[in-house]
């Protein structure tokens, strides 16, 4: 994040996703509620810093694209739901990059014609 010159969009959809999996890290006994709650103020921080700045989505669009995503993939690739729905969003507010570790996403990223790093 340091690295990059402009800031990156953070939706909705993004705050539910990061948000939730700090406090499962809490619930399986891999993060302390502490560092669990400064976390999670990192993220509000970089918000109000512009790292990353809040993207507007509409929810109708994005599931109308999402479905799309579904019926051109995921009898290939095997797509779960959340992970359309990621990139379902990136296509929704038209980046171009898509960033993620998680290889089912990353590959119906590629699949929907965006760039995948790292």
């Amino acid at each position: 994040m340091a690295h990059r010159a402009e800031p990156l969009p953070f939706t909705t959809l993004h705050r539910l996703e990061v948000f939730n999996g700090i406090r499962l890290a809490v619930k399986r006994g891999d993060l302390l509620a502490g560092k669990a709650k400064i976390a999670i103020a990192l993220v509000e921080k970089d918000l109000k810093e512009g790292v990353l700045f809040h993207e507007a989505l509409s929810w109708t669009d994005l599931l109308r694209g999402a479905e799309a995503l579904s019926a051109a993939h995921t009898e290939e690739l095997g797509c779960r739901s959340l992970d359309i729905l990621h990139v379902a969003a990136a296509l929704e507010i038209g980046a171009k990059l898509f960033l993620s570790f998680d290889t089912a996403q990353r590959k119906l990223a590629k699949a929907a014609g965006l760039q995948v790093k790292p």
